[in-house]
Formats: structure tokens, C-alpha cells, sequence
């Protein structure tokens, strides 16, 4: 085998030396992972997952499924100026009346009339209205509506129905019509009464008539 002469020695080594540079300038791009990513889906209705938390702009409709229960932070207020408002915080109104007949005499000098208000409705009476036939001899003297709220007896004076002058004997018809407010809870008696004096207790007959509004409660 022939020797190598320094001349070749040097040509291997010099092929080598370029082999080596070429190596380290050549550039390799890393490979970029998943999350560096950007992807953009146009006009096609995929469903889409979302995990972790995101942001949602523009407008989101909402179809109900079921029972809607709305949860309220805080004492709701009603504008009780707001008819609608007195409406919500004391239930729903029924209109309500009612005529009532009492026929004399009666014990005491009282001409007492009464009925039971309606079950699971508050009455509201605002209107009481009335007809005594007075014989001779006879006077009235006050008309008195009595209720229980909160199971205490109220009596209500509606006023004196003798015409004006005060003292008024005679056979006459004595009317009574007046604005009230007075309160009966449910399922609870309601009287009418009527106060009188004279000679012979002999009053023939009253009729009675009350309207106002009967509220709901639960």
C-alpha cells in the first residue's frame, strides 16, 4: 500500500474542516406546537365546546326551557301612587255587594243585621248606603258597621240619619248614603246596627246595601 504524502494528508483534513462549516450555518425552523396556532372557521356552523372561561359580544338569544324562577337580591319596592303597584301589594280586587234587611223591633233598641265575609278574601267596604222607614214617635240616633281585623272588634260610626234639624219625629222615610273605608278580615262577622230612640220601638223596617271590594289573600 502506498504512503501518504503530506499533500494528501492535507486535502482530507481541508474536506473535512468544509464539511463541518456547512453544518453550522445551515438553519433548522423549529417545529411549532398546537398552541401557537391560530385557526379561523368562516361560515360554517360547527358546534362548538367551550371549556374554561370565554367572553361573548353582540347579542345572545335565549329560548325558555321550563319554569323560569328569577332570584331578587334586596326588599322589592312598589310605587304605591302607581294604581297598578297598590294592585300587586294587596292582591287581586273583586268587586263586592251585598243588601241587608233588618226588620224592627229588636232587643236593646239596636235593628242588628250581619253576615260572614267572603273565605280567603279581605272585604273592603267603601260604600255604605240605607233606608229606615221611621214611625211616629221614633228617632235615630247613629248607624254603626262592626268588623274584626286582626281578631279585634272594630265598630265604625256611619253618622246620624235623622234629617237636618236634629230632633225629627214622624212617619218619614230617613236615607243614608256615605263614602267609608272600613276593613273586615276573611270568614269573620260583619254587623250593621242602627241605634234608636222613641216611644213604641215600632219602626217598621231598614234596608241596607254595602259594596266595595273583596282582595284575595293566600
Amino acid at each position: 500500500m502506498p504512503r501518504l504524502r503530506l499533500k494528501d494528508y492535507l486535502v482530507v483534513a481541508g474536506g473535512i474542516l468544509l464539511i463541518v462549516l456547512s453544518l453550522s450555518f445551515a438553519h433548522v425552523n423549529p417545529a411549532g406546537s398546537a398552541a401557537d396556532e391560530t385557526v379561523r372557521v368562516v361560515n360554517t356552523p360547527l358546534p362548538v365546546t367551550l371549556q374554561g372561561t370565554g367572553t361573548i359580544s353582540g347579542t345572545v338569544a335565549a329560548t325558555q326551557s321550563g319554569t323560569w324562577n328569577v332570584g331578587i337580591n334586596g326588599t322589592p319596592m312598589f310605587n304605591l301612587a302607581n294604581p297598578a303597584d297598590i294592585a300587586k301589594a294587596e292582591g287581586i280586587q273583586h268587586p263586592y255587594q251585598k243588601e241587608l234587611e233588618c226588620e224592627w223591633p229588636n232587643d236593646n233598641n239596636h235593628c242588628d243585621v250581619s253576615f260572614t265575609s267572603p273565605t280567603n278574601q279581605r272585604l273592603v267596604i267603601e260604600y255604605v248606603s240605607g233606608s229606615c222607614n221611621l214611625n211616629p214617635g221614633m228617632q235615630l240616633l247613629d248607624v254603626h258597621v262592626i268588623t274584626f281585623v286582626g281578631g279585634v272588634r272594630v265598630v265604625h260610626s256611619v253618622g246620624i240619619v235623622n234629617p237636618a234639624g236634629g230632633n225629627f219625629f214622624g212617619n218619614v222615610i230617613v236615607q243614608l248614603g256615605q263614602a267609608v273605608r272600613i276593613y273586615a278580615d276573611q270568614g269573620t262577622q260583619v254587623e250593621i246596627t242602627v241605634l234608636e230612640s222613641g216611644v213604641g220601638n215600632t219602626l217598621q223596617v231598614c234596608g241596607w246595601a254595602i259594596s266595595g271590594q273583596a282582595v284575595d289573600v293566600s
